[in-house]
């Protein structure tokens, strides 16, 4: 059997899938109660399974740990230098020089809901004259950034807070899929993923 139909919060659920002779499980819903009722009963039904859970809120990543996840993933809290190395690969600079990012991420990231993005800063955009910090504060959703490629082209890893924001500029952020488009509509953003869609789809 490929898939399971149902709940896995329930022990039925599990039970059907095999967990009783699973080597490991991913818990990577995006609720932090669901994966902790997941890690629970998986792990009293198979005390051997090697348990790679999903946290949104740095309190759970204990919680978790304590009540049998093996390894805890907490996408939020990232540091941006290591997600930088590990994803905008061979180098930031010649990468977002050539407004392109890794093929194949985000399929890798969309298995747990997040999607890494090139966001440029459009006319009327209130961000204009602002600071990476005015975007850290008012956003309205969890997000990370990455790097900041200014109109010119110079890429600045990990931007500080008082970094200056201007038209064109392209911040990259790791966000949930589904709050990009609530970013780029609040602040004037151009996704970059988002318009080569719409390319293809034009072409």
């Amino acid at each position: 059997c490929l898939a399971i139909e149902g709940n896995a919060t329930e022990e039925g659920t599990l039970k059907s899938a095999g967990i009783e002779r699973a080597s490991s499980l991913t818990t990577c819903l995006s609720d932090d109660v669901a994966n902790l009722f997941i890690t629970i009963t998986a792990h009293d039904l198979n005390p051997e399974l090697t348990i790679l859970a999903r946290a949104e809120q740095p309190s759970t990543v204990k919680k978790l740990r304590q009540v049998g996840a093996s390894k805890v993933i907490l996408p939020a809290s990232i540091g941006a230098d290591r997600l930088a190395n590990m994803i905008l690969r061979p180098s930031a600079e010649t990468l977002l020089a050539q407004a392109q990012l890794p093929q194949g991420l985000n399929d890798d990231l969309a298995s747990i809901g997040l999607r890494l993005d090139e966001l440029e800063i459009q006319a009327g955009s209130s961000l204009i004259g602002g600071t990476i910090d005015d975007l850290k504060i008012h956003g309205t959703t969890p997000f990370l950034i990455v790097a900041l490629r200014d109109a010119a082209g110079e890429v600045v890893l990990n931007p500080v807070s008082s970094q200056s924001l201007a038209l064109g500029d392209c911040v990259v952020i790791l966000a949930h899929d589904d709050d990009i488009p609530e970013l780029c509509s609040r602040y004037a953003l151009q996704s970059e993923l988002d318009e080569d869609s719409l390319s293809d789809v034009g072409g």
